[in-house]
């Protein structure tokens, strides 16, 4: 079991005079074991865990005078790490609050009581802050009294409140003790029992969850793709047989509605060494995303006359006089085929009206009469739509896809030549370091980041600068500006520089319901594409934010509208329209203008930004232009 595993012994040479060696005869002993012995003197003031005094920290856990040059531990080896502790005289807490702050949670903690009676307090004290400082490690305790090794399990007991630290019987109902049975599968035994929470307590902090139109909490619904269980408290009561509390004794652990975190944040919570206080994930929304330089463009403005001259007068002629031999056919057999017309038209109209068809007479009810009625009610049910069609955007729409201008660019060279385009960049970055300013993204970290950057050639750096020449900033509401955009728009080929193009897509026109919805910016904002929204949870909720904030400045003006929210959402988050009636007609045209839109993603350690992807410790800008 211990192959190739590292052996860390906490220990003061007070009580071991004979354990003294040297670094380099420790090493030879390494080399000539198949494991690796690692000697922590706590009684050396020049010691890591000594010099760190994890016991004194600040009220957020920090430790202020925690050796980050000395923070690393090089020594373990890939297979196990076990710490051995031998206590009193070392400092039980000292040690294990020094593994939080260092983040060096051993496989295996054992801890060898030698004098036993005297550091029942110390584990008294580590059950009561265990939700702060908790470690991985599975602790073991062993009395010198005895041969028995046992698994200090904290959570497979009812709850109990600590009202006396030198209880000592408290430490003796956590100790479980290891049969010879357990051994071949240990690791399992162990953490069979560990993750069974029997009832705990743990508190749910809801500091930060962010609303909108009164929704309920719902990760979905904020923005984080999370399962439909939604809430951490409904995932915490049926996975792991939490309860939850709203007192801040006796609990275990505790739970933080779904948060959006920048760089420095997560580095601080969950990475960041000399911090004693400690959170872990039990389900995170990061998504690790590459994302390159897209360019978006839409149509000319076509000619609607060009595109009905194939609806002449025969074609209407035509249209009409099936209708209305059509109608005359249901009309005269309409005791018979009023029952299923109806049904018909509930099923076209998505109704799920529920009609039971009696026959009057059963020598009329042959196959071919019912058939041919059936064909007769869908055929004037098409009809009835298409020509109706003609008369608003869906027709209009269908014939209007997939036809490209000719003389949009067709590449970032065309675009920055193109000066009747101008390029507009919405993005911007906040600066808190030095100046405490906010700037363009695009033009003041992205292009001057690639321009100090190697491996580009001199035509791409001119193009650049060009580029930033042209880019105008605007800290107005992306979602106020989309009103000024139309729905569609196609990728152009990528540039042949290598962080600078997108993928080549196909443009596809869907059908338009424009509906009032869409008078009132929301729809314009999720079809237009005007940021990458799609799968990125955090443009996600900085999207639906902006429709809340822009709602209420609506409402605050005296502007009548509806509340959009359940419409939005579906859009937003199920990426797809809804072709209900209430959103079918058309609303006010839009006029169709040249539109780009460029993404990049470029990586900054000392900036945060209001349209920020997590990845990992660092985080990603999403840096977008448009040009109309």
């Amino acid at each position: 079991m211990l192959d190739f595993c590292t052996i860390q012994v906490f220990y003061q040479l007070s009580s071991f005079r004979n354990w003294d060696t040297s670094h380099a005869a420790l090493q030879n002993l390494n080399l000539n074991l198949s494991f690796n012995f690692v000697m922590e003197n706590l009684g050396d003031p020049n010691n890591r865990y000594i010099r760190a005094n994890a016991s004194f920290t600040d009220r957020n856990g920090v430790i202020p005078n925690f050796p980050f040059p000395n923070s690393k531990f090089h020594l373990v080896f890939l297979n196990c790490h076990v710490a051995l502790l031998f206590s009193p005289p070392t400092n039980l807490l000292h040690v294990m609050w020094g593994m939080a702050a260092f983040n060096e949670d051993s496989d295996f903690l054992i801890i060898i009581d030698r004098y036993p009676g005297r550091i029942h307090w110390q584990f008294n004290y580590y059950f009561a802050f265990y939700s702060d400082f908790r470690l991985t490690s599975i602790i073991l305790y062993n009395n010198v009294t005895s041969n028995t090794l046992s698994i200090v399990c904290h959570t497979c007991n009812p709850p109990q409140k600590i009202t006396n630290q030198n209880d000592p019987s408290i430490l003796l109902k956590k100790l479980i003790a290891i049969k010879q049975r357990t051994l071949p599968d240990f690791r399992k035994h162990c953490n069979q029992l560990i993750q069974d929470m029997h009832r705990h307590s743990i508190y749910f902090n809801a500091f930060g969850n962010r609303k909108f139109w009164g929704i309920p909490c719902s990760p979905r619904h904020c923005g984080l793709d999370t399962p439909p269980t939604s809430c951490p408290i409904s995932e915490l009561k049926i996975r792991l047989n939490f309860t939850t509390i709203s007192s801040f004794r006796n609990r275990i652990g505790h739970a933080v509605a779904n948060q959006i975190f920048d760089g420095s944040k997560m580095n601080e919570w969950f990475l960041m060494p000399g911090t004693v206080l400690r959170s872990s994930w039990l389900k995170h929304s990061i998504t690790f995303r590459k994302l390159q330089y897209a360019i978006y463009a839409l149509p000319m403005e076509l000619n609607a006359k060009s595109l009905l001259r194939i609806f002449d007068v025969w074609t209407f002629f035509i249209l009409t006089l099936f209708g209305s031999c059509f109608t005359v056919l249901i009309f005269m057999n309409r005791d018979f085929v009023f029952a299923p017309m109806m049904w018909a038209i509930s099923i076209f109209l998505q109704q799920g009206t529920c009609i039971i068809i009696k026959l009057s007479e059963a020598n009329k009810a042959i196959r071919l009469r019912v058939f041919i009625t059936y064909v007769v009610i869908l055929i004037w049910l098409f009809n009835a739509f298409f020509v109706g069609s003609i008369f608003g955007g869906e027709f209009y729409s269908l014939f209007t896809s997939n036809r490209v201008p000719n003389n949009i660019p067709s590449n970032m060279q065309e675009l920055v030549r193109a000066k009747e385009i101008p390029i507009y960049s919405f993005l911007t970055t906040h600066i808190v370091v030095d100046e405490n300013r906010k700037v363009s993204s695009l033009k003041e970290l992205t292009i001057p980041s690639m321009l100090n950057a190697k491996g580009y050639s001199p035509e791409f750096r001119i193009m650049l600068n060009d580029l930033k020449a042209r880019v105008e900033w605007s800290m107005g509401n992306k979602f106020e500006a989309a009103l000024r955009f139309s729905l569609d728009k196609y990728f152009i080929i990528s540039s042949s520089e290598g962080r600078l193009g997108s993928l080549m897509l196909p443009w596809v026109t869907p059908r338009n319901p424009f509906g009032v919805i869409f008078e009132e910016y929301l729809g314009y904002l999720t079809e237009a594409g005007i940021t990458d929204m799609w799968e990125k949870n955090y443009q996600k909720f900085m999207t639906v934010d902006g429709v809340s904030l822009y709602h209420r400045h609506r409402v605050e003006q005296g502007v009548p509208e509806k509340n959009y929210t359940n419409y939005f959402q579906k859009v937003v988050f199920g990426r797809k329209e809804s072709n209900s009636p209430e959103v079918s007609k058309e609303g006010d045209a839009i006029r169709l203008v040249d539109y780009h839109e460029l993404q990049c993603s470029r990586q900054y350690g000392a900036h945060s930004s209001n349209d920020a992807t997590l990845l990992d410790t660092t985080f990603h800008h999403s840096h977008n232009f448009t040009a109309s």
